[in-house]
C-alpha cells in the first residue's frame, strides 16, 4: 500500500525512466509529446474551485493535454506536468486505489494535490531543494531563489517548499493588484485547500511586505470561507507578487518574533501593554521597536522613539514622585534620601 500523497507522487515519478524525467525537467512540452500525448494551447474557461492549474486532460480518444498559454512565464511547464500526472494516475492501479480511499469526494481533491507534487518533483529534484534550503525551514525568499536556479514556475517552487514545511501551513503567491491569492500550496499536514482567487483583506498583514522595505515577518491569518486560523507569516514583495509562507510553528529566528519564550512554538503570541508616552492612551501590541523596546500605539501610531522625557521620577526609598532636578546625575534616589 502506497503511503501518503508524497508517496503517490513518487510512484508516478517512478513510472518514468531517468532520461524521460531529465527531458521533462528541461522541456516539458516537447518531452510530453515524445511520450505519445497531444499537447494543445487552448483558451480554457474557468476550471472551477477544485482545479488549481490552467490546464485540462482528456484520456480519449487520444491522451490530450490542453493548457492556457502564458507567454513569458514558466507556468506552462508546471501546468503541462500537472496534467501529465493525471495521465499517469490513470495508468497506475495502485495509485487509483489509494486515491479512492482518501476523502469523501472519491479522491478528486487528493489527486489534484498529488499531481501538484509530481510536477514539482520533476521540475525541482530533491538535491536542488537540499542545496537551496541548506538545512533551513522554508522561507519566502526561497521561492525566488528556487525560481532562479531551475526551470520551474513559481507555483512549482511553492509546492516543493510547502512539502518541506514540516507543519500545518501554506506557501502562497499573492497578487497585489487584485488583493487575492494567485496560488496556494498546502503542506502535507493541511486538511484544507486555500483556493485560487481567494480574496485577502486590504488590512491583512501580508501586504505589509509591500510597504515595509519589501519584507514582513510576524502574524497573519489564513482565511477560508468557513473560518480562519492564526499563523506565523514570512512575506517578501516582488513586483505585483508577494511571496509568503504561512506556518503554524515559528520557523524563523527573526527580530519580530523574539518576544516569545523559547519554548513557545505555536502562534499564541504574548501581548505587550502599557500607556503611550505621546498621547497617553492605553495601548498594546505583539512586536516591540528594535530601538526603544516600545510597541506602536494603536491610536497615534507612534512608539517610544522621540517621546518626551518623564516630568517626574519616583524615588525608590521615599516612593515620592519628584522633579528631575531633585536627583543627582547617576543616582536613583532623590537628594533628600541621599
Amino acid at each position: 500500500m502506497i503511503q501518503g500523497l508524497e508517496g503517490l507522487a513518487q510512484a508516478l515519478e517512478e513510472m518514468l525512466d531517468e532520461n524521460a524525467r531529465r527531458d521533462l525537467a528541461l522541456s516539458p512540452m516537447q518531452a510530453v509529446g515524445a511520450l505519445g500525448l497531444t499537447v494543445l494551447p487552448f483558451a480554457l474557461p474557468s476550471m472551477g474551485d477544485l482545479c488549481s492549474c490552467d490546464g485540462a486532460f482528456w484520456g480519449s480518444p487520444r491522451p490530450t493535454i490542453a493548457y492556457r498559454p502564458t507567454p513569458g512565464s514558466r507556468r506552462e511547464n508546471f501546468t503541462i506536468l500537472h496534467e501529465l500526472g493525471h495521465h499517469l494516475v490513470r495508468g497506475n492501479v495502485d495509485v487509483l486505489s489509494a486515491l479512492a480511499d482518501i476523502g469523501t469526494d472519491g479522491g478528486l481533491e487528493a489527486e489534484e494535490r498529488v499531481c501538484h507534487l509530481f510536477a514539482s518533483r520533476i521540475l525541482l529534484p530533491a538535491p536542488l531543494l537540499d542545496q537551496i534550503l541548506n538545512d533551513q525551514r522554508p522561507q519566502a525568499d526561497h521561492i525566488s531563489r528556487l525560481y532562479e536556479a531551475s526551470n520551474a514556475s513559481r507555483e512549482a517552487c511553492a509546492v516543493a517548499l510547502a512539502n518541506r514545511l514540516g507543519c500545518f501551513g501554506y506557501v502562497v503567491l499573492a497578487e497585489v493588484s487584485t488583493s487575492s491569492v494567485r496560488f496556494a500550496a498546502s503542506s502535507p499536514e493541511c486538511p484544507y485547500v486555500w483556493r485560487r482567487g481567494s480574496k485577502l483583506r486590504k488590512s491583512h498583514t501580508i501586504w505589509r511586505a509591500v510597504t515595509r522595505d519589501g519584507g514582513f515577518r510576524g502574524e497573519g491569518p489564513v482565511e477560508w470561507a468557513g473560518g480562519s486560523k492564526g499563523m506565523w507569516l514570512d512575506a517578501l514583495a516582488e513586483g505585483d507578487l508577494v511571496y509568503a509562507v504561512f506556518a503554524e510553528e515559528r520557523n524563523w529566528a527573526a527580530p519580530g518574533l523574539n518576544l516569545l519564550a523559547g519554548g513557545v512554538t505555536s502562534a499564541r503570541p504574548i501581548a505587550l501593554s502599557g500607556t503611550c508616552a505621546h498621547c497617553g492612551e492605553a495601548t498594546w501590541g505583539y512586536q516591540s521597536c528594535e530601538k526603544c523596546g516600545d510597541v506602536r500605539c494603536r491610536k497615534c501610531d507612534r512608539c517610544g522613539c522621540g517621546a518626551p522625557s518623564q516630568a517626574t521620577r519616583q524615588c525608590p526609598r521615599c516612593h515620592l514622585s519628584r522633579g528631575p532636578g531633585l536627583f543627582r546625575k547617576g543616582s536613583s534616589m532623590c537628594v533628600d534620601c541621599e
